[in-house]
């Protein structure tokens, strides 16, 4: 117990260095919370393949992979940072270096508005998400093998700062988030969601 807590503390302290390093008073940390799988069957089919883009008629059934998340900010200055954000649509501040093969999974709600996340200095503020498989990456049409041999690189989740995140001023979210020029982005540590078999 005390060489996992000693290894997080490491990989915590690291964290914290690289975003200095980077210039941003903000650190990103992500951990895998729980695995799932979901089994689908002929007839019984998520949004993507009841659209017709892909097929299981070779194939009884797909197994598609989820994957819990949690995701850790940290105010590493000495000042309170502020976090553009929606209430319920907060996956869409977060960027995905494997956006082709997982996404957020997430469900809105009636009062999805722009909000301020704030976090005190040294403090932590945190998400807890859902990445899921991508179909198309599973299952395509002449192919037999449920899951590619292959191992995707690892992945990393990015937090999209919207603008400079000492600043509170009241800033247009919607405007902002069409403006790509105006973002920085902090990568988080790495992931192996899919290692090698041997």
């Amino acid at each position: 117990m005390q060489k996992i807590f000693l290894i997080l503390c490491v990989l915590h302290f690291n964290q914290m260095a690289l975003a200095q390093s980077n210039g941003s008073p903000v650190s990103i940390c992500i951990n895998i919370t729980d695995e799932y799988i979901n089994q689908y069957k002929k007839g019984t089919a998520p949004y993507e393949l009841l659209r017709g883009h892909y097929s299981l008629d070779s194939l009884p059934s797909i197994e598609q992979k989820s994957y819990g998340v949690m995701i850790e900010l940290t105010n590493t200055s000495d000042k309170p940072v502020y976090i553009a954000s929606m209430t319920c649509g907060w996956p869409e501040i977060f960027m995905l270096n494997n956006k082709d093969y997982l996404h957020f999974d997430y469900e809105g709600c009636d009062g999805n508005v722009p909000e301020t996340i704030t976090i005190a200095p040294q403090q932590h503020h945190y998400f807890y998400a859902v990445l899921i498989e991508h179909l198309w990456h599973l299952q395509r049409p002449d192919d037999q093998n449920v899951r590619p041999k292959y191992t995707l690189s690892p992945t990393r989740i990015g937090l999209k700062l919207l603008y400079n995140p000492h600043d509170k001023g009241n800033k247009n979210y919607f405007a902002i988030m069409q403006d790509r020029d105006t973002w920085s982005v902090v990568w988080s540590n790495t992931l192996e969601l899919y290692p090698e078999k041997p």
